[in-house]
């Protein structure tokens, strides 16, 4: 039996920005699109993305709606992307979240989408590209406890994560999907 296309939405960083985690999310999305997945792209809407004012021309399924230093609840927070999400025509299956603690300084408002999300029944799924030390590990584990399942790089991290009660998978940097 084939696999069932999903429509998957990827919030992250997203190039043009010049990040780690926005090339490994545009590697991401293409790697799933190639499978036959449907990937919209909710970026992260910064100073790199602008050419004399204006957005830099995207692809029609990347839409820079948020921003990492607005509150939940101001223009481009993250309450953005849930009110896109949740009224959006057709839900996606699967919201998965590329966290790095520069991403989301705010781990509660990160857990306050999470939650909204879980309250419409929309699945998450959230890579964490590091996991840090106490305290700021303590504010994430709180907030990451809402997500479906959480994506680590490393066995140490997973060991982390899986401590503090985690749904944890391991997927190295360099996998190939096939």
């Amino acid at each position: 039996m084939a696999p069932r296309m999903m429509d998957i939405a990827l919030i992250s960083t997203f190039p043009p920005a010049q990040c780690g985690i926005a090339q490994y999310s545009s590697d991401l999305a293409a790697a799933l699109r190639d499978k036959g997945h449907r990937v919209t792209i909710l970026a992260e809407h910064t100073e790199t993305t602008l050419l004399g004012g204006r957005p830099v021309a995207a692809k029609e399924d990347v839409f820079r709606i948020w921003h990492r230093r607005s509150a939940y609840d101001a223009p481009h927070g993250l309450g953005t992307i849930a009110q896109a999400i949740i009224t959006a025509p057709q839900k996606p299956a699967v919201v998965h979240i590329q966290h790095e603690f520069g991403l989301f300084p705010r781990s509660t408002e990160l857990g306050q989408l999470l939650s909204e999300l879980a309250k419409h029944q929309i699945r998450t799924v959230l890579t964490a590209h590091t996991i840090m030390p106490s305290p700021q590990r303590t504010s994430f584990i709180t907030a990451a406890r809402r997500a479906e399942r959480i994506i680590v790089h490393t066995n140490e991290a997973a060991a982390v994560a899986s401590a503090a009660g985690l749904k944890t998978v391991v997927i190295p940097h360099g996998v190939s999907l096939e």
